[in-house]
């Protein structure tokens, strides 16, 4: 069944031409959870405003892997990496440079709820 309902679909499998997902008979809206979901392997609760993928990169820095090998382990560019892991410091509210940071995150990750 196709996840798109309801949209158009054009591009080479379709010989350029835009077809209507909906003529799909088994084409139905996706629907998941509404709030985020609680952080992989009980991590501290102020890591819930995490994606997902926020949530795993911090998990992979608080195992104290370096930017290049959570890129390598998640088939990231080190620049996707460095992205993800700014963009983390920044919703946590973490200061300093970018060691002490790391280190904040560690203990915030391994701090006892």
């Amino acid at each position: 069944c196709l996840p798109w309902a309801g949209s158009r679909l054009s591009g080479p499998a379709t010989g350029g031409r835009a077809i209507r997902a909906s003529a799909f008979p088994c084409a139905t809206p996706l629907s998941g959870p509404t709030e985020e979901p609680s952080p992989p392997g009980g991590g501290p609760a102020a890591l819930v405003g995490l994606t997902g993928r926020e949530r795993e990169i911090a998990a992979l820095i608080a195992a104290r892997l370096t930017n290049g090998e959570i890129a390598r382990r998640l088939f990231l560019s080190d620049g996707s990496v460095k992205q993800y892991v700014h963009q983390i410091y920044a919703k946590l509210g973490l200061t300093g440079d970018a060691k002490s940071k790391r280190q904040q995150l560690i203990a915030q990750w391994h701090a006892k709820p």
